[in-house]
């Protein structure tokens, strides 16, 4: 089955049905789950026809009229082809519920053609195959197109047969599959046939098939392909998605245990902080606030001061209630998500799986969201009966309106004076939420870099323990930066805690502009935009959550302390 052609410049998924391909008769699309049509996934059948374990040395497509395919390649769609190809758009496809690959893409000419031009030249498999060649890596500056597909198919005795039963008893199974992508001029679509001297992969350098020509009416559009099974006794049935979920490079366990080994060191060394200094301060304050002896009473400085302050509520406080709410909603998603992953029941071969799983969770947890908010504002004394209301559409609203503004996008291209500068509010907002985000950088970038190049990501296990780590490191941070404030006698402490973890979302979103910068080649402002969105998105979200546990924490840290002390 085909998929929808993707490409790491452009951020709009095209149809396979709306190419000028040769299709079948009848199309028979697969029924998509929420989570697939959300990502653009669109599966349906195609001309390509293999057979277990027979070779086909070449073979142009069957019930295929090349010639008025050709024509309306060259009358209607010659330059949106080419300009796809110039985009470096791929081809997605899969046979036996596997996506097939490109294991070896540095040998073709697009990549030497890449390494030309300074782009990213990815070591790893890539998914599906190039379109095209483009025409800057040409020499007389014409784009190719692909249209030889050669497949290398791998494949495995079924555990449940032996190698003693009879041949044609013998059950197999498909492990892997890789794909050859060739540009070659034929003659006549009889060229391509199993009697063949010279292969396909010889006459490919030789006879390219320009998009020119087959504008100019020069050349007839063959689409052909070969198929080639090779048996692979090292890989079972149970195994065979291992070498999609370790094609990508957030698959390499190494960077994530390193990184994992440095986000702990942070950890402990704000622990050791807070241990070796908060505590010990918090220690003399108490033994301070407490004594009866008079001298000391006259002294009194710091945070006691502000006691019946402390509690009052903050302006906007239904707001902030509303966004810890929505906060607590996201991180109960996440972690449940998370859980659902390490236990294995989001297989990669369920597509769409995550996507939706997060979607129905995220409508469950409303229920937690709609509580906490409840008790958030019972305890800031907002009673009226529409903040619960205005929670409950705070963040789906807000994803709605973006998410709206992306699919119109998509559909017009076919698819955030006396007190001390530690306190001071451009400080908080800028310096503390950097701390918990370094923490999940090397994480964040390896999911974006899969995300936006189309890899698959499967390293959940890295990912749990990175985001214990992070709300671990939020409310460390929180409490040190918090118990400063109180120090200088500010009761406005409610928006300090959520800002302080919560700005890392403009952090976050900052980190996408430079990921956009350096990794992503997008060749429309259309796709920027549409990039933008997406990682707005995310950033509202990353900053809800963080601010959720900054209130949170902050909320119990507050009560303790004031709690441990005799008030006059």
């Amino acid at each position: 089955m085909v998929n929808s052609l993707r490409s790491s410049s452009e951020m709009f998924p095209i149809d396979y049905s709306k190419m000028p391909f040769c299709q079948p008769a009848r199309q028979e699309f697969k029924e998509e789950s929420i989570g697939e049509i959300i990502w653009g996934d669109r599966m349906l059948n195609s001309l390509y026809t293999v057979r277990m374990k027979e070779d086909v040395k070449c073979m142009a497509l069957p019930d295929c009229d090349f010639i008025a395919n050709t024509e309306t390649i060259r009358r209607k769609e010659s330059k949106n082809l080419t300009k796809m190809i110039n985009k470096w758009y791929r081809v997605y496809m899969n046979i036996d519920n596997l996506p097939v690959f490109s294991t070896n893409p540095e040998s073709t000419q697009m990549s030497e053609c890449a390494k030309k031009l300074g782009k990213d030249v990815k070591i790893y498999a890539q998914r599906g195959f190039p379109l095209g060649v483009p025409a800057k890596c040409t020499s007389d500056r014409a784009a190719l197109l692909n249209n030889h597909l050669d497949f290398t198919i791998h494949y495995n005795h079924d555990s449940q047969t032996t190698r003693t039963t009879a041949e044609e008893e013998r059950r197999y199974i498909v492990v892997f599959i890789d794909v050859k992508a060739r540009s070659i001029a034929w003659s006549d679509s009889l060229e391509c046939n199993s009697q063949m001297k010279v292969a396909p992969e010889v006459l490919a350098p030789m006879r390219g098939l320009k998009m020119k020509n087959v504008t100019q009416n020069k050349a007839t559009v063959y689409w052909t392909y070969s198929v080639k099974w090779k048996e692979n006794p090292n890989v079972k049935w149970a195994t065979r998605w291992d070498f999609y979920l370790t094609a990508a490079a957030a698959a390499a366990p190494a960077g994530h245990i390193l990184f994992i080994i440095l986000s702990l060191m942070v950890v402990l060394f704000i622990g050791s902080a807070v241990m070796g200094v908060l505590l010990r301060a918090l220690h003399k304050d108490f033994n301070r606030y407490n004594s009866e002896d008079p001298e000391d009473l006259q002294e009194e400085v710091g945070w006691k001061l502000v006691h019946a302050d402390v509690f009052r509520p903050p302006l906007y406080a239904n707001w902030l209630a509303i966004f810890v709410a929505n906060g607590v909603q996201i991180l109960t998603t996440v972690g449940v998500v998370l859980i659902i992953a390490l236990m294995g029941f989001l297989s990669p071969s369920r597509r769409g799986a995550l996507l939706t799983t997060m979607l129905l969770t995220a409508v469950f947890t409303s229920l937690i969201s709609g509580y906490v908010c409840g008790v958030l504002l019972q305890y800031l004394n907002c009673r009226a009966w529409k903040n619960i209301f205005t929670c409950s559409f705070t963040l789906p609203g807000a994803m709605l309106l973006i998410y709206i503004f992306i699919l119109i996008i998509n559909k017009a291209h076919g698819a955030t004076t006396a007190i001390p500068w530690i306190n001071q509010p451009i400080f908080i907002c800028v310096f503390w939420p950097s701390v918990p985000l370094v923490v999940v950088v090397i994480e964040l970038y390896y999911i974006m870099q899969d995300l936006w190049e189309g890899q698959i990501y499967y390293s959940f296990g890295f990912l749990t323990v990175t985001a214990c780590i992070w709300v671990l490191v939020c409310a460390l941070v929180t409490i040190s930066c918090l118990y400063y404030v109180l120090c200088y006698e500010n009761h406005r402490w409610w928006w300090i805690a959520y800002l302080v973890p919560g700005g890392a979302g403009v952090h976050m979103f900052c980190m996408s502009l430079i990921f956009f910068m350096s990794h992503v080649s997008v060749s429309s402002f259309a796709s920027a935009v549409l990039f933008f969105s997406y990682m707005g998105m995310v950033s509202y979200m990353y900053g809800m959550a963080a601010g959720a546990v900054g209130v949170i924490v902050s909320i119990v840290f507050v009560r303790r302390i004031y709690g441990s002390i005799k008030i006059d």
